[in-house]
């Protein structure tokens, strides 16, 4: 499946809009929608692709069962899985997902939550989507993509990344996500793109002191790093945009 991060952010548009909202709730909402922005900001757009494709297909057949985590961990680093499709497994009779290091490209079993596990849930902002799919159930697009933004809270929570997001929360979201890796040279950025077998596509690198976007399409194969500009290479684009224009 491919994100649509646009139907996510569509319903948590009209969550908020809803008659006798709370200020609270929708400050969770706001707080929601910041979980998908440093999701793909982040570079774990394809892990939580396959995270939610698997949650989504419950009856699916795992690739294969395991008593144990460190059993199933051991299993995926001597038997490579293509990585461009989702790959639950079961283990201890829970369903997993296969998920991919974004430093290294490892591959490492995430717990996928069940429907009612989701119920369950009372941060507030869980509570806070739980009381939105009251309001918006009747658009069955709308109650999916809200459903999909609780898998994406419990993503979080189970990929480890939760002290990061609240960190990004507590910064308003300002501060720039870290880097995934700093390399010292293109040539060994590249090296290190080459091998990843899931690169972090909207994830960022460092390359000595400038910044790069992991580009990465799982259906083609492609690869790029893509130098973003600073702030101060784009003030002088828009001055010297603006001197071609008042040019006679």
């Amino acid at each position: 499946m491919s994100l649509d991060t646009s139907t996510l952010f569509t319903a948590l548009h009209q969550a908020r809009q809803r008659p006798g909202i709370s200020a609270e709730d929708v400050a969770a909402l706001v707080s929601a929608a910041h979980a998908i922005h440093f999701i793909e900001l982040g570079g774990h757009e394809y892990n939580f692709e396959d995270y939610l494709t698997v949650f989504n297909a419950p009856a699916a057949p795992p690739i294969r069962s395991f008593a144990t985590l460190d059993e199933a961990s051991t299993w995926l680093k001597e038997h490579p899985i293509t990585p461009r499709v989702a790959t639950p497994l079961l283990i201890a009779r829970a369903r997993y997902c296969v998920a991919y290091s974004l430093e290294s490209g490892l591959p490492t079993p995430l717990r996928i939550p069940t429907a009612e596990e989701l119920k369950k849930l009372d941060s507030p902002m869980s509570l806070a989507l739980h009381e939105a799919r009251k309001h918006l159930g009747a658009v069955p697009e709308h109650e999916e993509a809200l459903i999909s933004i609780e898998v994406a809270l419990q993503f979080i929570q189970e990929s480890g990344l939760s002290n990061d997001f609240a960190g990004y929360l507590a910064e308003a979201s300002n501060v720039p996500i870290p880097p995934i890796r700093s390399f010292t040279s293109l040539e060994e950025a590249d090296t290190w793109l080459k091998n990843h077998p899931r690169p972090p596509h909207g994830g960022w690198v460092r390359i000595g002191q400038d910044r790069y976007s992991v580009g990465y399409w799982r259906e083609s194969g492609r690869r790029v790093l893509l130098r973003v500009p600073t702030q101060e290479e784009l003030n002088k684009a828009d001055e010297l945009e603006d001197k071609d224009w008042s040019t006679p």
